[in-house]
């Protein structure tokens, strides 16, 4: 999943890529919770943070993260911060 602050209406902006957050998620969990709580899923389908935070896992990750980057791979990410 990809997302960004809102941008105002208008012409087209070119902006560097800059990642804030990285999260990983189990699709079919996901999806699941999703469809329990009666979201429709389609490409504009908004999420809650509270379904994100279990699963971010950069720029930290919690104790159910399903993945934990190395510090390499946290510092490679923070070259786009």
């Amino acid at each position: 999943m990809l997302s960004g602050a809102p941008q105002a209406g208008g012409g087209v902006r070119h902006r560097r890529w800059h990642i804030a957050r990285v999260y990983l998620l189990d699709a079919q969990r996901f999806r699941t919770k999703l469809e329990a709580r009666g979201v429709r899923i389609g490409n504009d389908t908004s999420v809650r943070v509270s379904d994100l935070q279990p699963a971010e896992i950069y720029p930290t990750s919690g104790p159910d993260a399903l993945l934990t980057l190395t510090e390499a791979q946290r510092q490679a990410l923070s070259l786009f911060a």
